[in-house]
């Protein structure tokens, strides 16, 4: 497994692997945190996870369904006045990527100034793309709606709320929102200080979280076991709800339904310019892998994560 997974991994790019199988784990680690800095990537290394976030924002959101403060069906504007466009918009629909909210193109995004998670929002409840329910198309904005939400539940800030719901009852002591990650991007080396520009503060709710492999693994491993949710909700994440995120797969309540050559996988992925995770597990949560890598190339991460869990 050793030499197939160093052989998958590009020049000048770090990859950490951990893979699952019932109790039993093992991580494998190669390559360079820092390549000017020669310093080798660790275990212990922090990532920008990317949209990994959302499962942890979806999982704060419905720990308020669970105790009744809401319903998946409510529209958020009960909460939220004006929020968005349309009071039809609901908790699920945003959890499922379901609401209509306008997709926000490149050209979008240059448009906003000053560029925050707010800015953002405000361009993308302009106008909604289609009817909500109707479609599914992958919304970060749908995300940061949720953010709110939970502050305004929680009557705390986001950091704070996952901190206190999520990553402590986890055991995931490597993981805040937005901070310090130690890992180098690989386009780093073309674009300059890309780990300086990350923009994980405008990312926020949709793709702001930095961690470790062993943290994002605690942290499926405890949803999937019922640890942060009741179990009858982890299903509603897990079913299909229609919306096929870029073109691939199937998505639930915060979760991707994805494939790998040996099966049907469920967890999600994420990118953020420089980098790229990947945590899936089998429908029965027996077996599981989490894949980081420091390079924008998508393939690297979905394949180092197919040889650990299917070779």
């Amino acid at each position: 497994m050793r030499t197939a997974f160093v052989s998958a991994v590009a020049d000048s790019s770090a990859a950490v692997v951990l893979v699952r199988d019932g109790k039993d784990t093992a991580v494998l680690v190669h390559g360079l945190a820092d390549v000017a800095g020669r310093r080798a990537l660790t275990v212990q290394d922090r990532f920008p996870v990317a949209s990994l976030t959302k499962s942890m924002v979806a999982t704060a959101v419905l720990q308020f369904v669970a105790s009744g403060r809401v319903a998946l069906d409510d529209p958020v504007n009960r909460y939220l006045p004006g929020i968005v466009p349309s009071d039809r918009i609901t908790i699920r629909q945003l959890l499922s990527h379901r609401s209509g909210l306008h997709d926000l193109t490149d050209v979008d995004v240059a448009a906003v100034r000053p560029l925050t998670y707010r800015a953002l929002l405000k361009a993308s409840a302009a106008r909604l793309d289609f009817e909500p329910g109707a479609f599914g198309v992958y919304s970060n904005q749908g995300y940061t709606v949720l953010g709110l939400l939970v502050e305004k539940l929680s009557g705390t800030t986001l950091a704070q709320a996952l901190q206190q719901r999520v990553f402590a009852p986890a055991g995931m002591t490597s993981t805040t929102l937005a901070g310090t990650f130690t890992v180098l991007g690989y386009s780093a080396y073309r674009l300059g200080q890309l780990a300086d520009r990350l923009p994980l503060g405008v990312m926020w709710a949709s793709g702001g979280v930095v961690s470790t492999v062993q943290d994002v693994d605690r942290f499926y491993t405890e949803l999937f076991a019922g640890a942060l949710l009741p179990v009858r909700l982890v299903r509603e994440m897990e079913k299909p709800t229609g919306t096929s995120p870029f073109g691939s797969g199937d998505y639930g309540l915060g979760l991707w339904i994805g494939s790998l050559s040996c099966g049907s996988v469920i967890g999600h992925g994420g990118s953020i310019p420089g980098f790229k995770v990947v945590a899936w597990a089998t429908p029965d949560h027996t077996r599981a892998v989490v894949a980081m890598v420091n390079s924008d190339n998508s393939l690297m991460a979905n394949n180092l994560a197919d040889r650990a869990l299917c070779g």
